[in-house]
């Protein structure tokens, strides 16, 4: 089977096996993508070479308009910017995707987790347990955050923490 792909011009990237489009999270301070006001273009108030030179996207911000999105960082973000994180993210080449391995580092993390829990409340006293098994969740958070951040690989550790914490509870 052919790798889908996502691309414009000579910029090819591809995706995930599922072709999903997972974005980095951007705060709005973060965020690189120039916001003119559209009365501002029909006004003249823009310099034209800059829009020339630029990818240029048309949307809006009004709430009547129903384009306002919940993102991680803003509950009312218009889709027009989260498209633009997305074009940035794409001309940037960086695309996170689970890694092959994934499914089996989850499946381990799993297992793994539900054993240290069980270590822990049967040989620990119940304070030493569970600082143990904080201290080895923040690890795993760690790691996932390590891989995610270079090599673009996510590795989901929310459901090991549940399963340590609710076999050791």
């Amino acid at each position: 089977a052919e790798s889908e792909t996502i691309g414009v011009a000579d910029l090819q990237i591809p995706l995930a096996a599922d072709a999903m489009l997972r974005l980095s999270p951007v705060r709005a301070t973060a965020r690189k993508a120039t916001v003119v006001s559209a009365a501002d273009v029909m006004a003249g108030k823009v310099d034209a070479a800059i829009l020339a030179r630029s990818v240029v996207m048309l949307g809006g911000s009004a709430p009547e308009l129903g384009g306002l999105r919940p993102t991680s960082f803003d509950p009312v973000t218009p889709s027009v910017l989260i498209h633009a994180d997305a074009v940035l993210q794409l001309m940037r080449g960086y695309v996170p995707r689970a890694a092959p391995f994934a499914y089996l580092v989850q499946l381990g993390g799993l297992t793994l987790a539900a054993m240290l829990a069980l270590w822990a409340a049967f040989w620990l006293r119940p304070l030493a347990a569970a600082a143990t098994l904080a201290a080895l969740t923040a690890v795993a958070w760690l790691g996932a955050i390590l891989l995610a951040a270079k090599p673009q690989v996510l590795v989901d550790p929310l459901l090991p923490t549940i399963v340590a914490f609710s076999v050791f509870a």
